[in-house]
């Protein structure tokens, strides 16, 4: 009987010991765990912005791109006038 309470408190200390490590291990797992969500919300974030990047840059592309200028109006001006009078000449 002596032994075992002689023994007592070192076992005691050393479940404490392993008890603390635990909760330390479980409070690095979920700062890892939230830094992972954190940096793949990010990362969402990133290629979403990226995309509409592309969106607009497009949009303003088409944009320029899509108005005839003065010159091309001049230069298809002969062809829009036969195409409106069915003129196939």
């Amino acid at each position: 009987m002596q032994f075992y309470e002689r023994r007592k408190p070192a076992y005691q200390a050393a479940k404490e010991v392993d008890q603390a490590t635990l909760e330390e291990r479980q409070v690095n797992f979920y700062k890892v765990q939230q830094e992972e969500m954190a940096a793949k919300k990010r990362e969402q974030q990133r290629r979403y912005k990226e995309e509409l990047d592309r969106h607009l840059a497009h949009r303003e592309n088409m944009r320029v791109k899509g108005k005839m200028t003065g010159v091309e109006k001049a230069f298809n001006k002969d062809d829009l006038l036969a195409y409106k009078h069915f003129d196939t000449a």
